[in-house]
């Protein structure tokens, strides 16, 4: 690289993005071009460290004395260090020139303007929330997220309640047979408490309808998406769960259910208790520690023993992969950060990945890891995810 082609490079935005690390495709195209020049790395690293110094400088908003300090300073660091350092205390002087020429003014901007970026970003790409909408039998909507804690509702004899922690808890003995429907949006997860006692977890993109007091002889719910579930034990009352034609008989049990329709199979898992699951006639029942899987339209139902923590991890703030496939983690990583995935025309790679990571987590820091642990890159574009083979 020529000298005048480094001098550019203080007036180039998008390497002051790189060095500012604020624009994502900048920063990969020079990680990219540095790579492909090894033999530049020393000058570049120069050029970054002087705009990141220039930066901070200017985006504190330097008095004419700080500059003059900063002038000094650099005049020294040439006087005592000609030998060692001379390519960027020519620039570094270069610098000061440009500045005295209003340079300073253009990077305090870029800073304030960086500054912004990076928050855009940092929005786009933060993961999922306490976030639910609940629709009442009279078809009210209440953001349950943005609602006052205490009493929101009232139906009936029963009252709903959010409490301090952000649960909704359904208190009475409605006579009438009135349903609600709590849905997450993507990038949502929301606590709620049925009238029963029942406890009830919903994962993002997902519903429940169920009755705001449980009359008659059962207790049912509907649900799409992932729920897990703590059952009220009450044996004159089985509690069954309907998704997508199956349908999970409990007495008392924690068990979680995993009916995305973008998911091949719909998953039952227990962890404490006793299920029945049924399916186009056929009956599973299951122990603590095994999961039912069906696949929609086959008639059968198949019982296997799993790690129950893996399932369960995305009600424990984690990500949670056992030689999990690469469109498996990234169907769960678009509905957390409510991103699309783009895939390429050939997917080229089968890898499996291992490992756990928080779900508070930003997305760029979950892409990292997986690049480390796969034959995948990942490039953020708004909310867009896209794969690129290695």
């Amino acid at each position: 690289m020529q000298e005048k082609d480094i001098f550019n490079l203080l007036t180039d935005e998008g390497f002051c993005n790189y060095c500012l690390k604020t624009n994502a495709d900048d920063v990969e195209y020079w990680e990219n071009w540095l790579e492909e020049h090894p033999s530049e790395r020393e000058n570049i690293e120069s050029q970054k460290n002087l705009i990141i110094l220039l930066a901070n400088e200017t985006a504190a908003q330097v008095t004419q004395s700080e500059y003059q300090k900063l002038q000094r300073r650099i005049q020294l660091s040439k006087k005592n260090n000609r030998k060692i350092f001379p390519l960027i205390m020519r620039w570094a002087v270069a610098a000061s020139l440009i500045i005295s020429l209003s340079f300073g003014y253009y990077f305090y901007h870029k800073a304030q303007n960086n500054r912004q970026i990076a928050t855009t970003i940092s929005n786009k790409t933060a993961p999922g929330s306490t976030k639910a909408i609940l629709i009442l039998a009279n078809g009210q909507k209440i953001e349950l997220s943005a609602a006052a804690n205490g009493t929101i509702a009232t139906q009936s004899n029963t009252a709903i309640r959010k409490t301090n922690d952000g649960r909704i808890i359904y208190d009475g003995d409605s006579k009438s047979l009135l349903y609600n429907t709590t849905i997450t949006p993507r990038g949502g997860k929301f606590d709620l408490t049925l009238a029963d006692g029942t406890k009830v977890t919903l994962d993002a993109a997902s519903s429940i309808k169920y009755p705001v007091s449980f009359t008659g002889k059962e207790r049912k719910v509907e649900i799409t998406g992932q729920v897990y579930f703590e059952v009220a034990h009450n044996a004159a009352k089985p509690f069954r769960v309907l998704t997508r034609g199956q349908t999970i008989e409990v007495l008392g049990t924690h068990f979680n259910i995993n009916a995305y329709d973008d998911e091949p199979t719909i998953k039952t898992t227990l962890l404490e208790g006793k299920v029945s699951v049924n399916y186009l006639g056929i009956n599973a029942l299951l122990k603590p520690g095994e999961q039912a899987s069906v696949k929609s339209g086959v008639s059968d139902i198949r019982v296997k023993a799993v790690d129950t923590e893996l399932v369960i991890a995305w009600k424990n703030g984690l990500f949670r992969f056992s030689k999990t496939g690469l469109r498996s983690v990234m169907r769960q990583i678009s509905r957390w950060y409510d991103m699309e995935i783009i895939y390429p025309e050939t997917l080229k790679n089968t890898d499996l990945f291992e490992g756990s990571t928080p779900r508070s987590a930003n997305v760029q820091s979950i892409l990292r890891k997986l690049e480390v642990t796969g034959h995948v890159k990942f490039k953020v574009d708004g909310n867009k995810i896209i794969i690129l083979n290695k």
